[in-house]
């Protein structure tokens, strides 16, 4: 998944989990959040499948850049 350097540019960079929780909205709809996880757990007894790895390394490349 791509984000263009304009949506990047309107991410809140003041903390690290501002700046992904912006990145997580740009790349995903509610619905699919609503689905998902970040391993694949949840907290609640129903299971979530997980974000798919690729995502997960290209948004955390971009807190270290």
């Amino acid at each position: 998944m791509h984000i263009s350097d304009v949506t990047l540019s309107k991410c809140n960079k003041s903390t690290s989990q501002k700046f992904v929780n912006d990145l997580m909205t740009a790349m995903y709809s509610d619905e699919y959040m609503a689905s998902h996880s970040l391993g694949g757990i949840s907290s609640k007894e129903s299971q979530k499948a997980a974000l798919p790895a690729a995502d997960i390394q290209q948004i955390t490349g971009m807190c270290y850049v």
